[in-house]
């Protein structure tokens, strides 16, 4: 009879502990784009490695999204993307420095494949430069970007990557501006629980000319977050 007492202790502490615990995750959860909704039915799949993908071009973009997104100061989006994920906590400290040295160094990002080549000019800033398609064949295009790193007093750490001036083609003989200052935008929010980072990464471009070119630079832009997380999960 004692041992059945026992029993029913050690299972009501196992249940009270589980309780505390959903609870404290809850708590981690409130106020980000994960308290609730499919961002948050989202997570136990991202907790195991899962990835979320929704987009302008194929209409999956939730009415959150698009809220959020507008929240980048774009009025007209001719291609967005949000893309949910998950990064081990492995070192917060030493993640959160990696992350410090690229936004003061864009060339860092150089190795993910967003643009054909970055180089850095300055503390944050740097030339993008990579190509389009174009009615002729492959259209060289050039874009001064910045970066700018920002924490919360929550702990969540927010990395803005945007153009200061206007990306640029050449479709011939000269450079003509198609997406116009600020707005081309990539913000990375990362949020942190227990053991790792929910990420929720919008992607924002909206053209001034060549509007069928948008999916490409998105689709280009995506690449930094993909990088950027295989990168922080090394750090």
């Amino acid at each position: 009879m004692l041992g059945r007492t026992w029993a029913a202790v050690v299972i009501a502490a196992v249940v009270t502990l589980a309780g505390a615990s959903a609870s404290a995750d809850e708590s981690q959860l409130r106020g980000t784009p994960f308290e609730a909704g499919p961002n948050a039915a989202a997570v136990p799949q991202l907790v195991k490695g899962g990835t979320v993908r929704r987009s302008s071009q194929d209409g999956t973009l939730t009415q959150d999204d698009k809220q959020r997104l507008r929240a980048l100061n774009l009025s007209t989006l001719h291609s967005a993307a949000v893309v949910l994920h998950r990064i081990p906590k492995t070192d917060a400290a030493r993640q959160i420095a990696r992350l410090k040295k690229l936004s003061q160094r864009v060339d860092g990002f150089a190795p993910s494949g967003a643009c054909d080549g970055i180089t850095s000019d300055g503390d944050g800033t740097g030339v993008c430069t990579g190509s389009v398609d174009g009615p002729i064949g492959r259209i060289p295009v050039r874009m001064p970007v910045a970066a700018k790193l920002t924490e919360s007093a929550d702990g969540s750490i927010h990395l803005l990557i945007h153009n200061l001036r206007p990306m640029e083609a050449k479709p011939l003989f000269s450079w003509s501006p198609v997406v116009a200052p600020e707005h081309l935008k990539v913000m990375v929010d990362l949020f942190p629980t227990d053991d790792g980072w929910l990420v929720y990464t919008r992607v924002g471009v909206e053209m001034s000319d060549h509007a069928s070119s948008a999916k490409t630079i998105s689709d280009a832009l995506l690449k930094l977050d993909s990088w950027l997380s295989r990168e922080l999960a090394r750090a």
